[in-house]
């Protein structure tokens, strides 16, 4: 197959291989903006209906009532927020292995502690990774803001971003396969990864995940519009068919990507050069055990 059916058709197809699993995914990342949005209108239409447009009749102990109610609704909106995005994350990681593993169709949702689990571990490995790079790129751009040479100060900026873009993905596909956390640092192994057509693929995966947002973009766009028009009731209808249709697309897109970061990241570890990386750290990790076992 080619470039075009590897990281274009077949991805696609992927995306809508299971039709019960994209609908999960998209439901959970549609419940905390849909929580969000009950927590703010309860909170607003409460005001409206005891206070009207004057709120000079509020009385202290209202006010703490108001706060505290809205309080324990934030909290439980992130705490939910919190548990589905570990739980979405994990599938990304199940989602990358399977592809790895030769599994031609979305993975079911089964094993939710195992999920989150992995969420966890993925959330963390690759908030440290974005870590790393910041401070990498502040160091290496501090002498030249000091020297107030801010075109330089940017171009290395600029550089450290774009290998960020090359490192990040395959980073994540390293520790989904392995299931190692010290996969996300192993640097050498990530970089010996890379090449043009790694490149080739990141520029072909942002422009048709933008091409797939534009029916969303469009509707946001009318969303605006009929809030500057006045037509309330018009913009309420856009803005839900926007949000379900954003929570849907995302979901494709977030497939469609880690479908292709994933089956790079296989290719690179089935071909001689790329087995002969994976296998010397395999060893290495194998050898160490060993070591302490005597």
């Amino acid at each position: 197959m080619g470039f075009g059916d590897d990281y274009v058709i077949n991805p696609l197809k992927y995306t809508i291989s299971n039709i019960k699993a994209l609908l999960i995914y998209t439901v959970l990342g549609f419940i905390p903006l849909a929580l969000l949005l009950i927590v703010v209108l309860t909170t607003g239409i409460s005001l409206i209906s005891q206070y009207g447009s004057s709120m000079d009749s509020m009385t202290p102990e209202t006010i703490i009532m108001l706060l505290t109610t809205a309080g324990i609704g934030f909290l439980i909106w992130l705490i939910v927020s919190i548990l589905i995005s570990l739980a979405t994350n994990g599938y990304i990681v199940k989602l990358i292995k399977t592809t790895v593993e030769g599994e031609q169709k979305l993975p079911e949702w089964e094993e939710w502690g195992d999920l989150l689990t992995k969420g966890l571990i993925f959330v963390i490995g690759s908030f440290l990774v974005a870590v790393a790079f910041s401070i990498i790129s502040t160091i290496l751009a501090l002498p030249f803001d000091y020297l107030r040479i801010p075109a330089i100060a940017g171009l290395i900026s600029i550089i450290v971003s774009v290998f960020q873009m090359l490192y990040t993905p395959l980073a994540a596909s390293n520790y989904a396969y392995t299931e190692q956390f010290t996969a996300f640092f192993r640097v050498k192994e990530i970089t010996e990864m890379m090449s043009l057509k790694w490149l080739a693929i990141l520029i072909v995966v942002i422009i048709v995940s933008i091409i797939m947002m534009i029916p969303t973009f469009a509707l946001v766009a009318g969303f605006v519009m009929s809030i500057i028009g006045g037509s309330y009731e018009m913009s309420a209808i856009i803005g839900i068919l926007a949000a379900i249709l954003a929570a849907f697309t995302s979901s494709i897109v977030s497939f469609y990507g880690y479908r292709c970061y994933a089956t790079y990241y296989k290719s690179v570890i089935g071909n001689p050069i790329g087995r002969m990386v994976f296998n010397k750290v395999e060893h290495a990790d194998m050898d160490e055990s060993t070591k302490d076992m005597d």
